[in-house]
């Protein structure tokens, strides 16, 4: 009996064994598992570190460029600035000049006008006294025309 008491007591102390054992090897895995976890978690806490840095790092660069180029446009609108106050008094005064010439423009046009309508007041009578030069011609013609012929007349009967 004792040794059936043995037996089972070492039968049972062997099921504890075996379950300490299993319950041991789980705590151990587990424990793998936690540090596998912590190990992931420290590199990807490094890696967000690391993406921060790089991200800050190109925000950065590119903040310069853009202060950079902002500098530059700056620096060209001024420039444009200038040329244009300049375009402008260069414009305005062009606009004078033309808005005088154009004035001159409608004066000459204006005496151009009457000088035509001159021409054309003149060309009238110079037109009425050809015709009339014309006709008197004719009569002229006509008159010494019969003065020949009563000389003729005239010189017949003598």
């Amino acid at each position: 009996m004792l040794r059936k008491e043995i037996h089972d007591k070492s039968e049972e102390l062997y099921t504890i064994t075996l379950e300490k054992d299993k319950w041991s090897s789980e705590v151990v895995d587990k424990e793998n598992r936690i540090q596998v976890a912590k190990a992931m978690i420290k590199n990807s806490k490094m890696l967000k570190i690391i993406i921060l840095n790089l991200s800050k790092s190109i925000i950065l660069e590119e903040n310069a460029k853009l202060n950079q180029e902002i500098g530059n446009l700056s620096k060209e609108a001024q420039e444009l600035g200038l040329d244009l106050v300049a375009l402008k008094t260069e414009f305005s005064h062009k606009t004078q000049e033309f808005q005088q010439k154009a004035t001159e423009n409608q004066e000459r046009l204006k005496e151009v006008k009457e000088l035509k309508e001159q021409l054309e007041s003149r060309d009238s009578r110079l037109h009425i006294t050809e015709k009339e030069n014309t006709l008197i011609t004719e009569k002229l013609q006509q008159t010494l025309v019969e003065v020949k012929t009563l000389t003729q007349e005239k010189d017949d009967q003598k």
